[in-house]
């Protein structure tokens, strides 16, 4: 039985590699998340029902107007990189995962920016990177926004996206060292999330807690079953390595043999998943004594009542991006809806609704009190695992090769 689900893991895994934030649709040619999307997950109420691994894309998504702005929190002055404007009106596309996001992206970004500008219409789809990179090959590109997971907009992407422009769009705040940007630059972080390490309160020995990824491969210390996500995107093997000794800021390139072999000793004892919401669940029941999920996953049955505790020490960290595609037709409006969601009143307006950090480091100090410490991106320090999206643009075929093959045999 353990081999079946090892190998159904291993084929869903193939095919997902960012889906773990999202709260709505995954794009159909390549999963993404977060928020993202994650794309890193939604701690709602609403989302502690939601179903699975990857989120599943409508049929036929629709393009929707996003919700009257009446009810929006009016901006202040300060919140927008660009004055309001008027004039001409246009309509633009954001396009995100729909669910639980689109809701807080609806809340904190968008109807506030139609306040700010009232010429500007925003309707809202959701991604799919093989519609994206069809509507610029066809020359009818109908987004102007898109959302994507860190596995788009570098390398061989980038021809499908504009270059952005850094005087508009606050692209030093955004942290490029961590959450890289291209060339262009092409892309830039609006959000972050990231997995963790949490534990099932009823199920840790007495007076006992795990502080590390060194306990999730410790047996007699911590006994039991652990969940662990199975796809490359969710960091097995960053977290194995730091769990063997290595420094975070010393993982790339990956020794994938290394980290194989430190897997190898608790092999019988783990269970790897795909299903986001199952591997929070699974610790949530007690089912599996610990794990490495994601955050909000985590968070969301932890608020309802779940015996569930986690640790930011450790803590993997990936971002959220903006991009514009390559022949949109309102180039201008996309940059300034861009740095607008970008900049840190709104990105803090963001944690509002939603336990996703914002990429901005200015936004930090205006989160409040009691949102910050749900997220990762104000809970970070040296033991923080940043994922190296240049690596895994280059290696990411090869590395999960052998990670498939070594979950199978």
């Amino acid at each position: 039985m353990r081999r079946k689900a090892q190998t159904l893991v291993g084929l869903v895994t193939a095919c997902l590699f960012v889906a773990g934030c999202s709260g709505g649709a995954a794009p159909s040619a390549a999963p993404t998340s977060a928020a993202a999307a994650p794309t890193t997950a939604p701690t709602t109420a609403a989302a502690a029902t939601a179903a699975p691994a990857a989120p599943t894309r409508a049929a036929a998504p629709t393009t929707a107007a996003v919700a009257s702005p009446a009810a929006a929190p009016t901006p202040s002055a300060a919140a927008t990189p660009a004055a309001a404007s008027s004039g001409e009106q246009v309509t633009i596309t954001y396009v995100s995962f729909g669910g639980a996001l689109q809701d807080a992206e609806e809340k904190a970004w968008l109807q506030p920016f139609m306040q700010l500008h009232p010429n500007i219409k925003i309707l809202y789809d959701n991604v799919d990177y093989a519609k994206l990179k069809a509507m610029v090959e066809s020359g009818n590109v109908t987004w102007d926004v898109v959302t994507t997971g860190p596995d788009f907009g570098l390398g061989d992407s980038t021809k499908y996206l504009e270059k952005l422009d850094c005087t508009v769009i606050p692209c030093a705040d955004l942290q490029p060292d961590k959450f890289p940007q291209g060339d262009g630059p092409y892309r830039v972080a609006q959000t972050t999330s990231g997995t963790v390490l949490g534990w099932n309160t009823t199920k840790m020995p007495a007076g006992q807690k795990p502080q590390s990824w060194a306990d999730l491969f410790d047996l007699q210390k911590f006994p039991g079953k652990r969940i662990v996500m199975g796809d490359m995107e969710s960091m097995p093997l960053e977290i194995a390595l730091v769990a063997d000794g290595v420094p975070p800021d010393k993982l790339y390139p990956l020794d994938v043999q290394r980290a194989l072999k430190k897997w190898d000793t608790i092999k019988d004892h783990v269970e790897f998943t795909t299903n986001y919401q199952g591997c929070a669940e699974k610790v949530a029941t007690g089912d599996a004594v610990m794990g490495e999920c994601w955050s909000g996953r985590f968070q969301t049955f932890k608020q309802n009542g779940a015996p569930i505790e986690y640790t930011w020490h450790g803590e993997t960290m990936t971002g959220g991006y903006n991009m514009i595609p390559k022949g949109s037709k309102h180039v201008k409006e996309a940059m300034q809806l861009i740095a607008y969601i970008t900049s840190p009143e709104a990105g803090a307006r963001y944690t509002d609704y939603i336990a996703y950090g914002p990429a901005n480091v200015k936004a930090i100090p205006l989160i409040k009190p009691d949102r910050k410490n749900l997220l990762g991106i104000a809970n970070v320090d040296s033991s923080t695992i940043y994922v190296n999206d240049q690596y895994w643009a280059q290696n990411r075929d090869q590395v999960d090769k052998q990670w498939q093959a070594w979950l199978t045999s």
